[in-house]
């Protein structure tokens, strides 16, 4: 998808240097741009001068300084957000893959979404109304470990699912000087 095309940033400067330390638009102001610009498109245009284009006009151009600089504010904002989408994108992250007897279920950014699908797995084979409750144990005490769901039923009873969930890095791009794994 594409937008409008981005104001350069010594085109932001110019423009914030024109327009002065004015404070951006309210909503109201936004809201009676556009009503004038209806009225401007949809009045009977006379054949002699358009006064009441005019008119409009004048009030529009007497009032654009808020307009742009609620403008130029939009645009940094949308400049330090494509800062941080890229700078996400780049960075390596973690995924959580839930596995069933080292069959893939599926690939989750969230740990906790993992755990979700493996449990529901897990409880459709228990029968309805057995008390059961869930407990993940992990292989060690690094974050980084799989951990596999146990479930305890009646007495304490354990039993291993063989559902587990392993935390994965990704990186967003290739580093030919890595250390390969």
């Amino acid at each position: 998808m594409t937008g409008p095309e981005q104001l350069l940033p010594d085109q932001r400067d110019e423009i914030a240097e024109l327009i002065g330390d004015v404070k951006p638009a309210s909503p109201g102001l936004l809201v009676s741009f556009g009503q004038s610009v209806r009225n401007r498109r949809e009045h009977e245009h006379p054949k002699w001068e358009d006064l009441y284009c005019m008119n409009l006009s004048s009030y529009m151009g007497e009032r654009i300084a808020p307009v742009l600089r609620r403008l130029l504010d939009v645009e940094a904002e949308a400049e330090a957000l494509r800062a941080r989408v890229a700078e996400m994108e780049a960075a390596q992250r973690t995924v959580y893959r839930a596995s069933h007897d080292s069959i893939v279920m599926g690939l989750y950014d969230a740990r906790e979404a993992a755990r979700a699908h493996c449990e529901a797995e897990e409880r459709r084979s228990w029968t309805t109304g057995s008390a059961i409750t869930f407990a993940w144990i992990p292989d060690d005490s690094d974050p980084m470990s799989p951990e596999e769901l146990s479930v305890f039923a009646g007495q304490n009873e354990e039993s291993v699912t063989g559902y587990v969930v392993t935390p994965l890095e990704v990186a967003a791009e290739y580093d030919e000087e890595a250390d390969e794994a």
